[in-house]
């Protein structure tokens, strides 16, 4: 269940990686890979969806806390998300 959304990180990190040009379109397929395996994960819903709305580093470390809240599956997600905050925001 896990490994899904760990697949959906890396894919996503990938397609930015081989993108020529990373566009609105682009991002909004990686997060659809990455909502659907959030959701298969049984990941509250509603993070789910905040995440297709909070595209900016504030917003991505908000999700990253409340998943931590969540108990082991929403930290292991977190820690997921902390590894690819660096490449995604450059910080």
């Amino acid at each position: 269940m896990l490994e899904k959304v760990s697949e959906a990180f890396t894919g996503g990190i990938k397609k930015i990686t081989n993108a020529i040009f990373v566009d609105k379109k682009l991002i909004d397929v990686i997060i659809k890979d990455i909502q659907r395996a959030l959701i298969e994960a049984d990941v509250n819903v509603e993070l789910v969806f905040k995440l297709s709305q909070n595209r900016d580093e504030k917003s991505f470390r908000n999700i990253i806390s409340k998943l931590q809240q969540q108990g082991s599956d929403g930290e292991f997600i977190a820690e997921e998300m902390k590894k690819r905050q660096q490449q995604l925001f450059g910080k």
